[in-house]
């Protein structure tokens, strides 16, 4: 097993569009959201051969489309210089969850090499001049920001750049072990858990690899991103403001289904490796039942408000 170690960022970029004398003009800001998963592919011995970076519409996705770059990789070696080319749209069809396919017409995927995309479903296109730029400033990925205000001002188009972003995934495997620290965006609050998985000594005894590690990680923030979703849904149905008939309402069906799957998936990883949990393990139920609470308060606030208005203008 190759030592492995990479990280996610969950990035929104706020562009400013400036004037010669260096002022903000009176136009709203351009928002560009991403989450970007930079995924090393290495030798036995270490050595780099391949590296992407994977950008996408939701977490669980990119770091989907990384764990199936890892087995591919694992299994067939390189990607890039395939007699056969791999089959890029193939994999992200496998990845998508049908509810995604469904009720997500905002979803995408990027990824790209050497700065340069290689695969692409959307998102901005100032993507992909950060990329470029990060390829001059390979050791300072904060650098490619600066980097990016300078390319524009060349063509005409001065820009002020504001680049904000937190770790949403850092996972490492070495010596029959995976470690993984997950941000957890519950109801109640945003916080993260770590989870650590060990090979067993047993009879049917299962090598951990980075890709099964980022799989589960994966189920993980999809849970908590449905769990989340289906609560909220739920308690607006009953206050009826969502109509049984809108598609909010119909994807939850398919999200309780991808729940339980999902669930299982944990499940069987906690069966076949050593798992701990810090601080415990999310229960992707009880985020559900979390956010029923956490939108009823919402509501009943909102209605409250609206009766002082209303009384206030008599």
């Amino acid at each position: 097993m190759t030592d492995f170690s990479a990280s996610m960022l969950r990035e929104k970029f706020v562009l400013r569009e400036m004037d010669e004398d260096g002022r903000p003009l009176e136009k709203d800001p351009v928002i560009v959201t991403s989450n970007r998963f930079v995924l090393p592919l290495c030798t036995s011995d270490g050595r780099e051969v391949e590296r992407f970076v994977i950008r996408g519409h939701t977490m669980f996705n990119t770091c989907r489309m990384a764990a199936r770059l890892l087995q591919t990789f694992e299994k067939s070696g390189p990607i890039l210089v395939r007699e056969i080319p791999f089959e890029w749209a193939e994999a992200w069809d496998q990845i998508v969850p049908e509810h995604e396919k469904k009720y997500n017409d905002k979803n995408w995927i990027s990824v790209f090499s050497k700065g340069r995309p290689i695969y692409k479903t959307g998102g901005h296109t100032f993507l992909e001049v950060i990329e470029q730029c990060d390829i001059k400033n390979t050791s300072n990925y904060d650098q490619s920001v600066r980097t990016a205000e300078k390319a524009f001002q060349q063509v005409g188009k001065p820009f002020k750049i504001d680049h904000y972003s937190t770790v949403g995934l850092v996972t490492s495997v070495a010596k029959g072990s995976a470690r993984c620290g997950l941000i957890l965006r519950a109801p109640i609050r945003t916080t993260t858990f770590n989870f650590v998985a060990n090979e067993m000594d047993t009879a049917e005894h299962r090598k951990i690899s980075a890709a099964r590690a980022l799989s589960v990680s994966a189920a993980f923030l999809e849970g908590i991103h449905i769990g989340f979703f289906v609560g909220s849904v739920n308690e607006q149905l009953k206050a009826k403001i969502i109509k049984p008939y809108e598609p909010q309402a119909k994807n939850t069906e398919l999200c309780r289904k991808r729940l339980g799957v999902l669930n299982a998936e944990i499940e069987q990883f906690e069966k076949e490796f050593d798992v701990r949990y810090r601080p415990e393990r999310p229960n992707l139920f009880e985020i559900v039942e979390q956010a029923e609470t956490r939108m009823a308060d919402i509501i009943h606030q909102r209605r409250l408000q609206e009766l002082e208005e209303k009384e206030a203008q008599g």
